[in-house]
């Protein structure tokens, strides 16, 4: 193959890898951030603080850590010889002196998956396989090169100290897919799914601002090089003066637009999938969400009440306030509506009955709806966010060259009238100052 089909077949291969790191940085900003009581199955953003009942300490700091490593570099004074030759023919010979740090000692230690917390509770993260950006918590001189030096190679009597860390209580970027723990009905964090797992003391801005740099950095080069693979291709050979075409860069430049368009509308068209599917996924989380707390509200009604003959009645009308096989989120207003009337009949009955407030059943149904209600009401902010995010991405340039291509492409807000986001106010007098959300 001619070197020159050979550098334009390179410049395809990195935008490839340019159109690879730009999917990666889209993933990320298309990924709305869920509270940590709204993780699900799947990909999630959480930001929260990092925790862990039994920290481990870091080596120079001694702060309480879920990760840390240390390190201690030693400065080398070192010399070498150098012969250089001038146009005359004439040698001469000198002596560069030159530094380096050495690394002479290191330290590290984890507590292995440890928590991410924020104002609705937390959820496990597994970093394992994870790319993690710890903050530097340490990095020193020690000593004075005056009290080290000598002559000749050798220490010169500076040390550095450097440590890097997550503390417990630093505030923490996670990007990742969750599934089901083996040990608790609760999720956790713990791989990639074909997107970036990552866990960052950095903000997402500055997660992403190098991806975004190096994708288009890389996109510009791959270009120059399958243009410049054309002219050295079709350029004049070293027998002639006259080029073998006109323009030798001509095929080149085609060969990179088309490919870059083509790159480009396959990345906008994925993009644009991904967001609607997630859109599906959100109402999808909301509608399980309802189904659970439809199954609570008879076990709740069955409590207060205490009579056979009302259980029955008001089973049955409860029972109509979750439609089957909903797929649209006005219908799960309408759901959440319904279901928000039968709870205040129910705090309305609860109210004559003081004394359940001691009942042990009641007060384990009265945690389990709270759950319920901060779970129904962080799966619809991760509804309402990814709707607002499809929706921007089909109604704005370029998206929108490709936003007829893509199925179920408008979704639907979930506000329901009269829906909270924690439980109806009055049904739990006793809880609601430690676990309403607002």
């Amino acid at each position: 193959m001619h070197p020159g089909s050979l550098l334009a077949v390179l410049g395809l291969a990195l935008m490839v890898g340019a159109f690879a790191i730009m999917r990666r940085r889209q993933l990320l900003s298309d990924t709305p951030t869920s509270r940590c009581i709204g993780v699900f199955m799947g990909w999630n953003e959480v930001k929260g603080q990092a925790w862990h009942e039994a920290p481990t300490t870091s080596h120079f700091s001694r702060q309480a850590c879920v990760r840390w490593s240390a390190r201690v570099l030693e400065e080398n004074r070192r010399t070498r010889t150098v012969t250089s030759t001038d146009a005359n023919g004439n040698s001469s010979t000198r002596t560069e002196t030159y530094y380096t740090w050495d690394e002479i000692d290191s330290w590290s230690d984890d507590v292995g998956a440890f928590y991410v917390v924020d104002e609705s509770g937390g959820v496990l993260v597994d970093p394992q396989r994870a790319t993690v950006h710890d903050r530097v918590a340490v990095d020193r001189i020690v000593g004075d090169r005056q009290g080290g030096w000598f002559a000749g190679n050798g220490p010169t009597g500076r040390i550095n100290e450097v440590e890097s860390l997550i503390a417990v209580g630093d505030s923490l970027y996670v990007t990742g897919a969750a599934r089901l723990r083996d040990d608790a009905v609760a999720p956790v964090i713990d791989s990639d799914d074909g997107g970036p797992f990552v866990v960052s003391t950095k903000e997402e801005s500055q997660v992403t601002r190098s991806w975004r740099w190096g994708g288009w950095l890389l996109l510009v080069v791959s270009i120059g090089a399958i243009v410049g693979g054309s002219v050295f291709a079709f350029g004049p050979p070293e027998s002639a003066r006259q080029p073998r075409i006109g323009w030798p860069w001509l095929p080149g430049a085609a060969v990179a637009a088309i490919a870059a368009a083509v790159g480009g509308l396959v990345l906008l068209y994925n993009g644009h999938v991904r967001v609607a599917n997630r859109v599906e996924r959100a109402w999808s989380l909301i509608d399980v969400m309802l189904q659970r707390r439809h199954d609570l509200v008879p076990a709740l009604v069955v409590v207060v009440d205490g009579a056979e003959a009302h259980e029955a009645a008001t089973l049955e009308h409860s029972s109509m306030t979750r439609s089957s096989g909903t797929d649209s989120a006005r219908t799960g207003t309408e759901t959440a509506a319904a279901q928000t009337a039968v709870l205040r009949e129910v705090i309305a009955r609860a109210e004559a009955y003081p004394e359940l407030q001691t009942d042990a059943n009641f007060r384990d149904l009265q945690l389990r709806l709270s759950d319920t209600e901060d779970r129904i009401a962080a799966a619809r902010e991760f509804h309402n966010d990814s709707v607002t995010s499809l929706r921007d991405r089909m109604k704005t340039f370029p998206g929108i060259l490709v936003a007829g291509f893509v199925r179920n492409a408008d979704g639907q807000l979930f506000a329901a009238e009269g829906f909270e986001r924690s439980v109806p106010a009055g049904l739990f007098p006793t809880l609601r100052a430690g676990t309403a959300r607002s």
